[in-house]
């Protein structure tokens, strides 16, 4: 009963999270910088199902470079071969690009897809060589 529960209370906090801000491109940067400060306490919270959009975003890019690989092409980025991603790192490399916006060059504006920042984010932490 508890995880149909859960499950329902996922289900309907997706259906829910701020569709208008998400529906036209996803997340962007406003959306990062207003929910990262959600309190972690609360069981299911705006910032964290943010959070499990751009790890699966950043596991989907992860994707991309094993079927690049198969078709051969370069991979996007190349983190170490046993690396695991948490939502504090991912978090860490979020707020580093964001702040020294090493694909632009210049500050993103606050409608930047975050999607986007998680790819330049991985690219700048993990550069294939």
């Amino acid at each position: 009963m508890k995880i149909l529960l859960a499950t329902l209370v996922i289900f309907v906090g997706l259906l829910g999270f701020p569709a208008a801000g998400w529906s036209e491109g996803g997340a962007r940067i406003s959306d990062f910088e207003r929910y990262k400060s959600s309190p972690k306490t609360i069981p299911l919270t705006e910032y964290r199902i943010l959070m499990t959009r751009l790890i699966g975003t950043y596991e989907g890019i992860g994707w991309i470079n094993a079927l690049n690989d198969q078709e051969g092409r370069p991979p996007v980025f190349c983190p170490p071969p046993d690396f695991k991603i948490t939502v504090k790192y991912l978090r860490g490399m979020l707020d580093e690009e964001i702040r020294i916006h090493t694909f632009s060059k210049k500050p993103y504006p606050p409608n930047s897809p975050m999607d986007a920042i998680v790819m330049f984010a991985a690219r700048a932490r993990f550069p294939c060589k």
